[in-house]
């Protein structure tokens, strides 16, 4: 990536290529994605800059998220904050499957399907003033796309991007006037002076987070 500092007129294909070229190296060297991610991130990253805006988004698109894949590090300490939340209580975990999201004088009204056998099914219910979808990394033109996704798609709520991971929005975060959207759904647009590919990573979910906290604010007032 190193010789397209000084390349002008570079597309986000030409640093995607370069950005494969270099993990394939790495590799190579027996250098895993825990040592590369940070010099090669920050090598495409210096590149970014040099592209317009249509070249931006194209790497939120289609490439940011394929370099992603080979580099992306998971493990316990991802779930620090929520065992942290959780002892502090906190942070309360529901298990079950989304059955439907209605508004009532309280607030809004979540159910969901706690157990399922060949004789029940038990439904759990809670109340919400506020509720944020942070859902995403699938494939939002696929046939087994939840029905949450399906009806908010069809109604016309919300338009898939052309990465088809993730939701058009303004520049307010909004899908529809007051349906704003966050986390992973957020792949494949710009917020501010900034491109987002995949919101897995928690810098960027702190930081989105607080651009969208102003932006419910504001609708709040």
């Amino acid at each position: 990536m190193e010789t397209l500092a000084s390349a002008n007129n570079i597309s986000a294909e030409l640093i995607s290529e370069a950005a494969h070229k270099d993990i394939d190296e790495a590799e190579r060297l027996g250098i895993g994605a825990a040592t590369s991610v940070g010099i090669i991130s920050k090598g495409f990253g210096s590149l970014l800059p040099k592209l317009n805006r249509e070249e931006l988004l194209n790497f939120a698109c289609f490439h940011g998220n394929q370099i992603g894949r080979r580099q992306r590090c998971a493990g316990n300490h991802y779930l620090s904050v929520v065992q942290e939340l959780t002892k502090r209580k906190r942070f309360k975990h529901i298990k079950g499957r989304f059955l439907s999201l209605e508004e009532v004088n309280e607030g809004l009204d979540l159910r969901y399907k706690v157990e399922q056998s060949e004789n029940n099914a038990l439904e759990g219910q809670e109340n919400f003033n506020l509720i944020i979808n942070c859902l995403g990394s699938i494939n939002l033109s696929s046939d087994d796309l939840g029905p949450l996704l399906q009806n908010l798609i069809q109604d016309g709520l919300c338009k898939p991007n052309p990465s088809n991971i993730g939701f058009h929005i303004d520049d307010k975060m909004q899908a529809s006037e007051n349906l704003f959207i966050a986390g992973p759904l957020l792949a494949g647009n710009q917020i501010e002076d900034k491109i987002f590919w995949h919101l897995e990573h928690c810098i960027r979910i702190i930081w989105s987070s607080s651009v969208l906290s102003k932006n419910l604010q504001n609708s709040l007032n």
